[in-house]
């Protein structure tokens, strides 16, 4: 709890102002089409974690492989609020 707290601290001290945040859909995507695809990306992550690390088999030591991979892949078609890293355009520019 601390050492959030003390990051946190960080984090502020380093940016120079506040976090120039903004969650929209881009590209012409309507909030139909941005809701289904974040449930179908969710779902497709949640599926790989069950069927990789919570069923045992010989081959579960492999899950982190399967499961990173369908994380890229989630990363790259569809950048959710799930798995979403902070970019660039969070931060404000001088």
């Amino acid at each position: 709890m601390l050492a959030s707290i003390a990051a946190a601290g960080v984090a502020s001290a380093i940016l120079p102002g506040p976090l120039n945040v903004s969650t929209s859909l881009g590209g012409g995507t309507t909030i139909a089409q941005g809701v289904f695809l974040e449930m179908f990306l969710t779902a497709e992550l949640i599926f790989t974690i069950f069927m990789l690390a919570a069923e045992k088999h010989k081959a579960t030591y492999l899950a982190p492989i399967g499961i990173g991979l369908s994380l890229f892949m989630v990363e790259l078609t569809g950048n959710s609020p799930l798995t979403n890293p902070p970019h660039p355009t969070y931060f404000p520019t001088n």
